[in-house]
């Protein structure tokens, strides 16, 4: 691209928004065979890159260079390299501050880049479809013979599908009323695009009071016609979309949380991660130390309003999330030092790290925004710019070195990550509504100190075949063979649904408001090397990066496996029980047997608790009794006791009689005369045997 002669100081060129760029949509043209829905609308000979001041520009607006490999210019690559690995460092090597659970199926990198956190991720949920988008190629060949192979799903996408309405004037005018040096946390100052244009279609001219003529006014008639709304319309939902190092990418960032949030799946996560290089240390007396950063910095921050596309970490404001629908908004911040100021070794790798990043970040982020765009007083030629960019680097060399040897104050960059949820849907288990309470624990406390069993005797899976598909199956199959008629069956089954159901509720809720350490809670836990084992710690202290691993670490009391296991074996062995009347006096041991048989498999499950260490023998036991009892009070809501001689025929539907304060009055007058004597009698005699009843009298 030819380069003009710069314009005049003081002086901003025009720039005219581009149109609206075509809505995505999917398409066969992917950049992965594996890749069975794309949503590229890119290909690489879409790409218009721009060549100014010697670097590489994906297009006309984006601030940030690219790669270039017809040039082999792979420096912003490298750069963007350096920088992921000061992210990951800064988290004690966790890749997000998000609570992924095993089960995410689908995760999307924003604005990837050369790719590093999309592979790292990749390698680290291999069940996971790992999906980046970019606008511009990057050297991924790199990036995967580095980090390894990941099977990551590579998209060349604009996500700007909104195109940008600037209002120079007004983003100007914004600069009079901050303090770009020190006022950074407040939302993005840009206004929302105006609404008028989308309305009526009037132009600027034609709806400014003092301009309302004749002669000005102008209708766009096309506007008269339905338009569709731009979006992303992706062909399936994400668990995750991940944003880094993302200012100044988009000029509204209202639509682009609202396509995030369509984009993920009930319950998936957003998260946010940039970083600035905080507040510029001042001397004593407020003295500035470092004149030519602090110039510079307020420049380019100048000329990113003046492009349209402020800078800064506007875009992370709570408010554009809270009103996308977000819930459970989080921030994470850590400082990471600039040089080797601090005492801790490994902090000292990553303060160097990071001297390096701020000393090759400002050429990048101001050469395009200064010369094209420029500060409020000037545009800024390129051999100024490079100029000036030397000497705010050997201020940075100096206030560093002068903070290793202690004579000035460390000097931090701010990272910060923001976390959000989409909302569940109603219909999600309570297990991932609510955190259990973590109570606090000792390191050195041998009873939650066992090994965690990765592989369980009986997985959640298997319980819900013994548990539930068995005894389900086992009531379809007695319908249908023996035709009880449709009450009694419809009563049965649902007596056995009920029970499940009900079980599992009270004892998520139990578990949660108990929040009992599990017997292999530490292993789960993985404290950060350093923890004092005699004293009280909390979660915290856990390096473990899976959500549920963990968190299931405090949900032992009552053992839910045993509630459940109880809960439907133990309904079916009071059915079968009833049916085989087995308190009949004299009854076949085969049939007490029979009956039994439910209840033993329900113990061996509960037992396998103790043998995974996932509870104690007490969580079993609490946990097997409640199931138990729950069981019992529902089979009792549709059948007389087991001692009543009509035990295998339910209640009578109440809404045959007189609604449900029938059945009460059903089940007194079915106690008080038709309770068996546990002594001898005819077995198969019925109301002529000579069997005596409790109360004396006979039938």
């Amino acid at each position: 691209m030819d380069e003009g002669p710069p314009p005049p100081e003081g002086v901003v060129a025009p720039h005219a928004g581009p149109p609206l760029k075509r809505p995505r949509a999917d398409s066969d043209d992917s950049a992965s065979i594996e890749s069975i829905r794309s949503v590229r609308t890119l290909a690489s000979d879409d790409l218009d890159y721009v060549h100014e001041n010697g670097r590489t520009y994906a297009n006309e607006s984006y601030y940030l260079p690219c790669v270039y490999k017809p040039n082999n210019d792979f420096v912003e690559q490298d750069r963007l390299s350096l920088q992921h690995e000061i992210f990951v460092r800064a988290l004690k090597g966790k890749l997000t501050t998000t609570k992924l659970l095993p089960s995410t199926r689908r995760i999307l990198d924003l604005g990837t880049g050369p790719g590093h956190w999309a592979v790292s991720m990749a390698q680290q949920y291999p069940r996971a479809e790992v999906v980046g988008i970019d606008i511009t190629e990057w050297d991924i060949e790199t990036t995967e013979a580095t980090l390894g192979e990941s099977g990551v799903t590579w998209e060349l996408d604009d996500l700007d599908v909104w195109g940008r309405e600037i209002h120079v004037d007004d983003l100007i005018a914004k600069l009079a009323e901050l303090d770009l040096a020190t006022n950074m946390i407040h939302r993005d100052p840009i206004e929302s695009p105006r609404k008028i244009h989308q309305d009526t279609g009037l132009s600027d001219a034609a709806t400014s009071p003092s301009n309302l003529s004749e002669e000005s006014l102008t209708i766009d008639l096309t506007s008269l016609n339905p338009k569709s709304e731009p979006g992303w319309h992706f062909s399936d939902t994400f668990e995750l979309i991940h944003l880094r190092n993302m200012k100044g990418t988009f000029t509204h960032w209202e639509g682009v949380y609202e396509e995030i949030y369509k984009s993920l799946s009930p319950g998936g996560w957003v998260e946010l991660a940039d970083w600035d290089l905080g507040q510029v240390p001042l001397g004593p007396g407020d003295k500035v130390v470092m004149p030519t950063l602090r110039k510079l910095y307020v420049a380019f921050m100048e000329a990113s309003f003046r492009s349209g596309r402020p800078l800064g970490l506007f875009y992370m404001h709570h408010s554009y999330l809270e009103e996308a629908g977000f819930v459970d908004i989080q921030t994470t911040h850590v400082n990471v030092p600039v040089g080797q100021w601090v005492d801790d070794e490994a902090q000292k790798s990553l303060g160097k790290m990071m001297f390096v990043l701020g000393m090759e970040i400002f050429e990048p982020v101001c050469l395009r925004l200064l010369t094209r765009w420029g500060s409020k007083n000037k545009v800024w030629t390129e051999d100024e710019l490079r100029a000036d960019v030397r000497l705010a680097q050997q201020e940075i060399k100096d206030y560093v070195e002068r903070s290793e040897r202690g004579e000035v104050e460390g000097w931090c960059a701010s990272f910060k990550w923001i976390t959000a949820r989409k909302s569940w849907h109603a219909d999600k288990c309570i297990q991932f509504l609510a955190e259990p309470f973590h109570r606090m624990f000792f390191l050195d406390n041998l009873a939650i100190g066992y090994p965690h069993a990765e592989i369980e005797r009986v997985s959640v899976g298997w319980l819900l075949i013994f548990s539930a598909a068995v005894p389900l199956g086992l009531l379809v199959a007695w319908a249908l063979l023996f035709r009880p008629g449709s009450h009694k069956a419809h009563v049965t089954i649902l007596g056995l649904i009920i029970s499940l159901i009900l079980t599992s509720f009270i004892t998520d809720v139990i578990k949660n408001a108990v929040g009992r350490p599990r017997p292999d809670l530490i292993a789960r836990c993985k404290p950060a090397p350093g923890t004092p084992a005699h004293q009280l710690v909390t979660y915290k202290v856990c390096t473990e990066t899976d959500h549920h691993t963990l968190h299931d670490g405090w949900r032992s009391f009552p053992s839910g496996h045993s509630s459940f296991a109880f809960s439907g074996l133990g309904y079916l062995s009071l059915f079968l029980a009833g049916q085989c009347h087995v308190y009949r006096p004299r009854a076949d041991l085969a049939r007490v047997l029979l009956a039994l048989a439910p209840l033993l498999g329900a113990a061996l499950i509960a037992i396998s608790r103790c043998e995974d260490y996932r509870h104690d023998v007490y969580d079993v036991t609490v946990g097997s009794l409640l199931g138990l009892a729950i069981a019992h009070y529902t089979y009792r809501r549709y059948y007389p006791a087991l001692r009543n001689r009509l035990c295998a025929t339910p209640f009578p539907n109440p809404a045959d009689e007189k609604g449900w304060g029938k059945v009460k009055g059903d089940e007194e007058s079915a106690r008080g005369v038709q309770e068996f004597e546990l002594s001898e009698f005819d077995e198969e005699g019925d109301g002529d045997s000579e069997a005596r009843l409790l109360n004396g009298g006979r039938r």
